[in-house]
């Protein structure tokens, strides 16, 4: 039997085989699809909402640093038992979601995540240095003063790097505002 009689012989049964098969073709095509939609939507979930957190974190990190006695601290009126109690658990909960970022981000976008989060380390040692600092040429007043002045210039240049971050955040979800 030649190709041509076969064919116009079975032509309908040849049809239904072809049209199953394009069919589960089809829906293989479009599972793996969806699987990938899916995994790339729960990114992008669990990527905003650790960026919520971030910022969250710094807002308290922010507030505790402008509301924290220094006066009060560098008097040696609060033992460095409770000096610890009060700060680090906010550094702790920003440091470990700029840890969780790394996951969200590249090593560039990553690094203002992590600037931000120096910046309050580097207040922190400000103030262990200025409570450790036992000379006698600088008292209480000036060691707040010089504290005070450190952390707002830390906050300020934090300012900055929060804008740029905030615009490779959108270049990174490709909104545009």
């Amino acid at each position: 039997m030649k190709i041509m009689d076969f064919l116009t012989k079975y032509w309908s049964q040849i049809g239904v085989v072809l049209f199953g098969i394009g069919f589960i073709i089809r829906l293989l095509l479009e599972s793996r699809y969806k699987k990938i939609e899916i995994n790339h939507s729960l990114f992008q979930q669990n990527r905003i909402n650790t960026v919520n957190s971030f910022f969250s974190y710094y807002a308290k990190a922010e507030l505790m640093w402008n509301q924290i006695s220094v006066y009060e601290i560098l008097s040696n009126n609060i033992k460095a038992k409770d000096i610890d109690s009060i700060i680090f658990p906010s550094l702790d909960d920003l440091n470990r979601t700029v840890l969780e970022l790394k996951m969200y981000f590249n090593s560039k976008d990553h690094s203002y995540f992590q600037k931000l989060a120096e910046g309050f380390t580097f207040i922190n040692g400000k103030l262990i240095k200025l409570y450790f600092n036992s000379s006698d040429d600088m008292n209480v007043i000036v060691k707040a003063n010089e504290f005070t002045r450190y952390r707002d210039e830390i906050l300020d240049k934090n300012k900055f790097v929060i804008d740029e971050l905030c615009l490779r955040i959108r270049r990174a979800f490709k909104t545009k505002f």
